[in-house]
């Protein structure tokens, strides 16, 4: 019983992310403290997009999106899952939402017509 790997992820009736596909996720841990006033901060510690869909991961209830960052041009982690934090009381552990694929370029949809 180890780690089920997919090429695909249904996001939604009509969304379906394939390997290649970019698309944009929100959400993700952030760290929680307090500034001098005392009052809450919230620090985004999230992957910041667009994605490039690799692959979906499933372990027993959990489940995580291996991605590349167009932006940061490195390989992600996205959690799907809500999980516990290694840290209670500091870092959220708060799943990312994939919010939808992104379209093709310019620059990709000239390529196709040539």
């Amino acid at each position: 019983m180890g780690i089920n790997y997919k090429d695909e992820y249904r996001v939604s009736e009509r969304v379906t992310l394939e390997p290649g596909d970019l698309f944009r996720a929100t959400g993700g841990p952030y760290y929680l403290t307090r500034d001098e006033a005392g009052k809450r901060v919230k620090i985004p510690m999230a992957a910041k997009g667009p994605f490039r869909f690799i692959r979906l991961a499933e372990y027993r209830r959990r489940r995580w999106i291996e991605a590349y960052s167009t932006r940061d041009g490195g390989h992600v982690v996205l959690s799907l899952s809500a999980r516990r934090s290694v840290m209670p009381g500091l870092i959220v552990a708060r799943p990312y939402k994939i919010t939808g694929k992104v379209g093709r370029t310019r620059r990709e949809r000239k390529a196709v017509r040539l």
